[in-house]
């Protein structure tokens, strides 16, 4: 029982950094700072399911900022663990206009791109109906993007999704969680969707999809046409040996960097 109690206050304490730390180092005014901690802190107190509060927010950082749209607790560990941990380092690279994001989520990365890339397109892909809406929404408070809803993977056709109806960053290609509701979903590969755009070359790819990483970089060839590359590899959904040696082979530039989950990594690449 003890035990039990411990976790909870050692959750209840993680939930409160994020709010604290994202009102503090993220807002970009005196309205948004006031705005970001008592938005985060009722989000913690209804945290047992998604509240019926929602508001937006002006964000700063790269000495730029953005409105956004805020639904949920998740958004704030999503802004501590883009922005404030940095996993897609914080150099910016020369000539970045086509920016690929897949497993969108609700647009945090596409923030992060779009204030460190002010001019470039940057396409979202998200399969997750609840994280669309919110995705949908912050696009336009973003501008420059274009929104898919389909999967990118190792296939191309229809496949089983699980999208977790209290949390999307925890929707997957797998069965993760009880509550976790099963419906079907267009996978495309990266191939087929580079060829359906008529992209030649991607400056800036990044991946968080929840374990179908392997079976995206196993069916792809075309690794001159992406430049830098940044994401997640989880080694507790699929094999990160095989995932981590195609994409050491097919880049010299390679780096990797272990996350505090047990067998997962952040990836980052560059030809």
């Amino acid at each position: 029982m003890l035990k039990g109690i411990y976790s909870f206050f050692e959750r209840l304490k993680e939930r409160f950094d994020w709010v604290r730390d994202v009102s503090v180092h993220m807002a970009a005014d005196p309205i948004s700072k006031v705005k970001l901690f008592f938005g985060g802190i009722w989000f913690i107190l209804n945290d047992t399911w998604k509240s019926r509060l929602s508001f937006t927010a002006t964000v700063s950082h790269f000495d730029s900022q953005n409105l956004f749209y805020f639904d949920d607790l998740s958004d704030y560990g999503l802004f501590c663990e883009i922005f404030l941990d940095n996993p897609y380092s914080p150099k910016k690279y020369n000539n970045v206009s086509t920016i690929f994001d897949l497993g969108a989520n609700v647009g945090v990365s596409a923030l992060y791109f779009r204030l460190l890339y002010p001019e470039a397109h940057i396409h979202s892909f998200e399969p997750d109906p609840s994280n669309l809406k919110q995705l949908k929404k912050n696009a336009g408070y973003l501008g420059n993007m274009t929104i898919y809803d389909f999967a990118v993977g190792g296939e191309n056709g229809e496949i089983s999704f699980y999208a977790d109806p209290h949390r999307g960053s925890s929707s997957s290609t797998q069965k993760l969680r009880d509550r976790q509701l099963e419906l079907k979903v267009q996978i495309k590969t990266l191939a087929t969707v580079l060829d359906e755009l008529n992209i030649e070359e991607i400056d800036i790819l990044k991946f968080d999809i929840e374990g179908s990483e392997e079976k995206l970089f196993a069916n792809f060839a075309g690794y001159k046409k992406i430049r830098h590359l940044f994401g997640e590899v989880h080694g507790d959904l699929c094999n990160a040996e095989n995932t981590i040696g195609i994409l050491k082979e097919n880049y010299s530039n390679f780096h990797l960097y272990p996350l505090d989950i047990e067998n997962r990594w952040y990836v980052t690449a560059h030809n």
